[in-house]
C-alpha cells in the first residue's frame, strides 16, 4: 500500500512539474498597456474640395506590448470608412510595441507605425489614401 502512495504522489509530482515547465510563461505587463484612441484626420487628394478619406477616431487595446482592435468598414457612401466593430466582416487590427515606445501595426492593407512617450504618441497611417500623420491619446490604464 505504501509503494502505490509513493507512486500516485511521484506521478502526480511529474505531472505537475511537466505542466508548469510547458507552459508558456507569464508576460508581464507593458509600460504602454491600456485603452488607446488613435485620431487619423482626413486625406484631401489632388484638386478635391472633400475629402478622399474621411477623418478616423479609433480604439485600440495594448496588453503586454500587444496592439489589438477589431475593425470593420461601415457603409458611408464610401469604401474608406472604419470604424471599431463586432459584425460578421469585422477583422482583426495586429500590432506591437516595443521597450522604447515604438509602436507597429497593420489591418488589411493599412499599416502604421509611430512613438508612444507617456499617455501620447505619433502614428503615421499609410493606406489607400497615403500617409496620414495621426495622434495618439491613453484613455485608460
Amino acid at each position: 500500500m505504501a509503494y502505490r502512495f509513493l507512486w500516485s504522489a511521484s506521478v502526480a509530482c511529474a505531472a505537475a512539474f511537466a505542466v508548469a515547465v510547458s507552459a508558456p510563461p507569464a508576460r508581464a505587463a507593458g509600460a504602454y498597456d491600456g485603452t488607446w484612441v488613435i485620431d487619423i484626420p482626413a486625406s484631401v487628394q489632388g484638386n478635391l474640395t472633400t475629402a478622399a478619406c474621411p477623418a478616423l477616431r479609433l480604439q485600440v487595446k495594448i496588453a503586454d506590448s500587444q496592439v489589438s482592435a477589431s475593425l470593420e468598414r461601415v457603409p458611408s457612401g464610401t469604401s474608406n470608412t472604419v470604424e471599431n466593430g463586432t459584425a460578421r466582416n469585422a477583422t482583426p487590427l495586429t500590432g506591437a510595441v516595443a521597450q522604447d515606445g515604438t509602436v507597429v501595426a497593420q489591418w488589411e492593407g493599412f499599416k502604421a507605425n509611430g512613438k508612444l512617450a507617456g499617455d501620447n504618441g505619433a502614428v503615421t497611417v499609410i493606406g489607400q489614401c497615403g500617409p496620414r500623420n495621426a495622434t495618439a491619446i491613453r484613455v485608460a490604464k
